[in-house]
């Protein structure tokens, strides 16, 4: 049961408070015992309080502590949707003290005596007042066109969707997003050759990467701009396990049939676990960035390269963002001897970045460095004869985004409108798919 919410700024000035009954303890009873404590905070045997920090404010919960301790976290979260949804990102002192009563109004809903309740903001903005000064200007608006159309007879009432929904620009879009998570280490095999330079000594450690473990993490999102009740028709290239959002009908295939929620909604979230695929598909399934990871090269054993490879696939014309984190796991200095794209720094604390920002398919980009240990300087480095000692890199992390193809391969066959009470028929709404590939934890082991 949660007894009260509680917002404040950031050095525990009272911002809003809300108590569920007469009884509930006020933000400043509790003051003292709360301050500069994070995460859970038990009150007494029968209390807790739990935080949450979100840019200027933190949000909290007292709750009794037999309720699961998810619950609170969850109706947090739910809290910051419906804030947004009303008052606009970003969470603000002024949003929320100049919007103190319909706060309430919406909490008085959320909560049914302390027990979570109705979370879904389609379904609040049916109930508590959703009028901004942009938003009664365009209700009159709609109110001048929709003068000339014959009034339609009420629509169904679902718990996910608002009703009476009208929109003069229909349109629907999907976004298929997936973030690939992976551990990767170098099977190195000690190779003898005759080559002896700058570069590379007479024994060169080369080897291809192997997936330790791994997953992708996918979401479809869709926005939904529909009049009236839309029951829309998702046709992918094959089905997908996951967890589907409430209004989706049919989730054992790949044609998904719904009746969509209006507005920003998730359809779906999903993962594939790597470990499960063959071992000639975990690597294709890393998106479409491939690395190349060497070290223990040099006379000294303490240089190494890196090569990425971005062969041309069709649909993705570019990599955004791209960037390779190096970290050591002793106090050292890392140097860039060769690069041939982008711009390398030494960042301290043991961490240097190799930054390629946006470049085209089809270049392969090579950065070759060096690990100066805390204790040497440069001409030690020169002057110190072969040992068998190997300085590296901890690991290497891979940062990067691109649109046009996801790494799992799933696509969008078709969008259809199969029909929408409330909606003319001469209007056929605007539909739009994107692809987006992010990396997570994408780390390279030495």
């Amino acid at each position: 049961m949660i007894e009260a919410v509680y917002i404040s700024d950031t050095n525990n000035n009272l911002v809003y408070e809300y108590l569920t009954n007469l009884a509930s303890a006020n933000f400043n009873s509790l003051i003292n015992i709360i301050n500069d404590r994070q995460g859970i905070v038990d009150i007494n045997a029968n209390q807790s309080v739990y935080l949450y920090p979100i840019n200027s404010i933190v949000i909290y919960t007292l709750v009794d502590n037999k309720v699961n301790p998810v619950l609170p976290y969850v109706f947090i979260f739910k809290l910051m949707e419906v804030i947004h949804d009303y008052f606009g990102k970003p969470i603000a002192i002024h949003k929320i003290e100049s919007n103190n009563d319909t706060l309430t109004l919406l909490i008085d809903q959320m909560l049914d005596d302390g027990i979570p309740n109705i979370t879904d903001f389609n379904k609040l903005r049916d109930i508590v007042p959703f009028k901004s000064f942009l938003s009664k200007i365009l209700s009159k608006t709609n109110e001048i066109t929709n003068a000339t159309i014959t009034k339609q007879p009420p629509l169904e009432v679902l718990p996910w969707r608002r009703s009476d929904v009208k929109y003069t620009n229909n349109e629907m879009y999907v976004d298929i997003i997936e973030t690939v998570n992976v551990i990767l280490k170098n099977d190195k095999k000690k190779v003898r050759t005759n080559l002896d330079s700058a570069f590379y000594s007479t024994n060169t450690f080369n080897g291809k990467l192997v997936p330790i473990t791994g997953n992708i993490q996918g979401k479809i999102n869709f926005l939904s701009h529909l009049t009236g009740l839309p029951h829309l028709q998702l046709s992918l290239n094959h089905k997908i396990d996951g967890s589907y959002h409430q209004c989706v009908e049919n989730t054992n295939s790949s044609v998904l049939k719904f009746i969509p929620p209006d507005g920003s909604f998730e359809l779906c979230n999903y993962c594939i676990d790597l470990n499960e695929l063959p071992k000639n598909q975990q690597l294709s399934s890393l998106g479409q960035v491939n690395v190349e990871y060497n070290y223990g090269l040099g006379k000294n054993k303490n240089e190494f390269e890196i090569k990425l490879y971005l062969p041309i696939k069709s649909g993705v014309s570019k990599i955004e963002n791209l960037s390779v984190e190096i970290h050591l796991n002793f106090n050292g200095i890392i140097k860039s001897s060769r690069l041939t794209h982008g711009d390398f720094q030494f960042k301290g604390n043991n961490k240097a970045e190799w930054n390629l920002r946006t470049i085209s398919m089809g270049i392969n980009p090579i950065l070759y460095g060096s690990i100066i240990g805390e204790d040497k300087d440069e001409d030690d480095e020169e002057q110190e004869q072969e040992t068998s000692e190997i300085l590296k890199p901890n690991y290497i992390k891979l940062i990067y985004s691109n649109k046009g193809c996801v790494p799992s391969g799933l696509k969008v066959e078709n969008l259809k409108l199969l029909s929408s009470k409330g909606m003319p028929e001469t209007v056929k709404p605007f539909k739009g798919v994107k692809y987006i590939t992010k990396t997570g934890d994408y780390v390279v082991r030495s």
